[in-house]
């Protein structure tokens, strides 16, 4: 009997589905779990089988195709690299963004709601236990009371809750909810909105404000000016009632502003902030560009090349593997090629987007809008919680349902 449940669920798909629930679940609490489920998500597809159906689906879906050709070009730039070691683990890396191809052909439809309910929990569980942290209640190890953000690092926890509370948003608005779930779903949400200010990520908070702006102009589609003007008003309500309740956002808005302001390549010792070390990450990183226009460095030189160029013109700043910009990362590395690709990753998204309908249509918009924005800031696509928010998100909201 229970032989027979296994294969009939093996079978339907549903076994790896519900692997891919629990990946999505423990990617904002666990990078171990979320790279354990990650492998046997992968070991079950390849078990699984059915490759024709499956290669057919990719090569029929746009975003699949770019994203591969983008990993593609990581491999392609190793021909001109003298550092192979580091490029290898610059490939060895890009297994979060095949993933993508993975999640895509194995995503049942119904079983959507699934994939987005076990994301919003889970964020939920990390904003409240955010507000223990903070309030000293509960201790974990890694979490500061001055800057709580529970299971993983505030470049990635901000990131997360600002799509989670788009998306949370998104269901409060767009469909029909009891009177119980609206009033629920609105108080996690409000602490959800306020855990993103207790903490410091400012990438994820600016990813936040945009995808704010989003929601409204996307409730609000057919009343543009009335989209417009809510947004002008409701976004810097929200900035300022956050610049005076909380002292974590306030000090880092007053931080950021101070240290753009005092900038100096020769900082030193106690001296250097993040943003003198962001500023000098992107300042010799666009002489590498520079100097390496069309092909860039190749995958694995980008931290000896840096190396040299930090020697000469900032000597006193630690050099730096990973320039906190995907943009700038990815032209430094593969040049104008594949600046033009992670663009075109990006618009497959859009136009995708505009071309499927139902019920994800708007949702469909977020995640390039995100990550586009949040890319300014850090190197998502080669980061684990990154790559995998977006791999995973992508795969499910551009899969073709009409298929």
């Amino acid at each position: 009997m229970t032989n027979g449940y296994i294969k009939k669920y093996w079978k339907n798909g549903t076994i790896i589905s519900g692997t891919i629930i629990l990946l999505i679940f423990s990617l904002p609490i666990s990078t171990a779990a979320s790279s354990i489920l990650s492998a046997l998500t992968i070991l079950f597809w390849l078990c699984e089988g059915n490759f024709k159906r499956k290669f057919t689906e990719l090569s029929a879906n746009k975003v699949a195709m770019v994203v591969i050709v983008f990993v593609a070009l990581h491999i392609l730039g190793l021909l001109w690299t003298d550092n192979l070691s580091w490029g290898m683990i610059i490939i060895k890396k890009q297994w979060k963004l095949i993933l993508l191809a993975v999640i895509l052909t194995s995503v049942k439809k119904e079983h959507y709601k699934y994939y987005l309910l076990a994301f919003i929990c889970s964020m939920a569980i990390s904003a409240i236990t955010s507000y223990l942290v903070w309030l000293g209640v509960v201790v974990i190890e890694g979490a500061r009371q001055i800057e709580p953000t529970p299971f993983i690092d505030r470049i990635s926890y901000n990131l997360f809750l600002g799509f989670a509370i788009y998306l949370l948003g998104h269901v409060l608005l767009f469909k029909k909810n009891t009177t119980a779930i609206k009033f629920i779903g609105c108080i996690i949400l409000l602490l959800m909105v306020g855990s993103m200010f207790i903490t410091t990520g400012r990438a994820g908070q600016i990813g936040f404000f945009v995808l704010s702006a989003l929601l409204v102009y996307q409730y609000f589609e057919n009343k543009k000016a009335t989209a417009i003007l809510i947004i002008a008003l409701l976004l810097p309500g929200i900035f300022l009632t956050a610049y005076f309740f909380s002292d974590n956002f306030q000090a880092r808005i007053n931080a950021s502003f101070q240290n753009a302001r005092n900038y100096n390549i020769n900082h030193s010792g106690q001296d250097v902030t993040p943003i003198d070390e962001r500023l000098t990450f992107l300042v010799n990183s666009l002489e590498i560009i520079k100097a390496h226009p069309l092909l860039g460095v190749g995958t694995g030189d980008f931290p000896n090349e840096y190396k040299k160029i930090n020697d000469n013109k900032s000597p006193l700043m630690r050099p730096t593997d990973n320039p906190h910009n995907q943009y700038v990362s990815t032209q430094a590395q593969l040049g104008l090629t594949g600046s033009i690709v992670l663009l075109m990753v990006f618009l497959s998204q859009f136009i995708t987007a505009a071309r499927l309908h139902g019920s994800l249509r708007h949702l469909r918009y977020s995640i390039p809008l995100l990550f586009m924005t949040v890319s300014l800031f850090e190197s998502y696509l080669q980061g684990h919680e990154g790559a995998l928010l977006f791999s995973i998100s992508s795969a499910i909201l551009y899969k073709n349902l009409e298929t």
